[in-house]
């Protein structure tokens, strides 16, 4: 198969070459995510070719990353980033669910409302307040208040995805995946407030998780039951499944590896804690490349594997390539080892290669196995989140959240 005509991403030993390289790049996915503005405010979910899909505001969700990424558009001296931070801050507004908290998409008429996309509402209020934003302390406060009220399970020291009523059974369902992104935020939260119990909590989940892991040779179960049993069949029905596939995710193991880096070096970490997370995060760092990653004519990351590490879905996610570049160039700048920059030379080579689209904007977000554009999980180029991450994380090695690199 012959790849795609690309340019040339400087390596990573020409620093300043490549951080301007990567600078342009921020901007350039910041322009495509304009094409998403709805009429109505808040974001549609945008299409390949750059444009909303529907009319009706894409979910919260997607609505908390954008205004995640439009404020630190505005650290990065974006010109239209706040007007955009700002359309985002009301499609936020849209999902104002009636009991308090926010509605999964309540332009679609669904109230439910999940513990995984207020973790991206609290991630936002947490970098708007970085950004100095004026709407930040306010979104930051509201959405710690709702997270407390309806989905934290003191006793279990974890996120239940499913709100809380007086007449209502516990959340039978816990997902890793919201609880890690529920670190991130709150990594971001104490980056935003100096209040170090964010991180405090931040660590408590990361240890039930890792905890998890361990038991399980470092293959994370991601879905879990009310008494966080390890649900290892879930979804088996549904492998492609676009937030709860079955199996093991192997951008997680990155990322996981990634924030509990970052939790690592945060204060108030005791030396013994700071190595027990050091040596998991390099383990689920080092299992993800070696298992998840597959070589040949159409290299790339899985999407999934079984429980002995076989791929599940061979689908190459532009998120998951995401993941491994800030994982490796966040190990990168705490060891400074020529074996994470070599990987993250690779890696930018990679997405240069297949997943950068230079002719309609933003990154493919899917691949077939053959490096294929396909959208057997998720249709189009729904949000800015996870590449301009990527663009970001190499200033300053995401210590203790992205936001801190934006000042660079």
């Amino acid at each position: 198969m012959t790849a795609p005509v690309v340019g040339d991403v400087p390596p990573w030993s020409n620093q300043a070459e490549h951080l301007a390289w990567l600078r342009r790049e921020s901007f350039r996915l910041l322009d495509f995510g304009t094409g998403g503005v709805l009429p109505v405010g808040g974001f549609g979910w945008i299409g390949s070719d750059g444009r909303a899909i529907w009319t009706a505001p894409a979910p919260l969700y997607v609505q908390a990353r954008m205004a995640h990424c439009y404020a630190l558009g505005t650290m990065i001296g974006h010109p239209d980033a706040a007007d955009l931070c700002a359309q985002a801050l009301t499609g936020i507004a849209l999902n104002q669910h009636p009991a308090g908290g926010w509605a999964s998409n309540y332009a679609e008429g669904d109230l439910f409302r999940d513990g995984y996309a207020h973790t991206f509402v609290l991630l936002a209020g947490a970098t708007l307040t970085s950004a100095g934003m004026e709407a930040g302390p306010e979104l930051l406060d509201s959405a710690l208040e709702s997270i407390e009220r309806f989905f934290w399970d003191e006793e279990l020291g974890v996120l239940r995805n499913e709100a809380r009523s007086p007449d209502s059974e516990p959340a039978r369902y816990v997902g890793a995946n919201a609880n890690m992104h529920y670190v991130e935020a709150l990594l971001a939260a104490g980056a935003a407030t100096g209040e170090s119990a964010h991180w405090d909590r931040a660590e408590r989940i990361s240890q039930v998780f890792l905890d998890r892991a361990r038991g399980n040779d470092m293959r994370l179960p991601e879905h879990f039951d009310g008494d966080l049993a390890p649900l290892l069949d879930f979804n088996a029905e549904s492998p492609h499944d676009p937030l709860k596939p079955y199996g093991s995710t192997i951008g997680h193991w990155f990322e996981w590896s990634r924030l509990v880096l970052q939790l690592a070096r945060t204060t108030g970490r005791s030396a013994t804690t700071r190595e027990e997370l050091l040596t998991v995060s390099e383990q689920l760092f080092d299992r993800a490349v070696t298992e998840g990653f597959e070589p040949g004519t159409a290299p790339g990351f899985v999407y999934t594997v079984d429980w002995s590490g076989r791929p599940v879905v061979r689908q190459r996610l532009h998120w998951v390539l995401c993941e491994a570049l800030q994982a490796a160039v966040t190990w990168w700048h705490a060891t400074e080892e020529p074996h994470y920059e070599r990987l993250y030379n690779d890696w930018w080579a990679l997405a240069d290669t297949w997943f950068i689209d230079r002719q309609h904007g933003s990154w493919l977000h899917e691949l077939d196995g053959r490096n294929r554009p396909d959208g057997q999980i998720r249709r189009g180029k729904s949000d800015l989140y996870h590449a301009l991450q990527a663009t970001l994380a190499p200033y300053g090695g995401v210590f203790p959240a992205i936001a801190e690199n934006a000042r660079s």
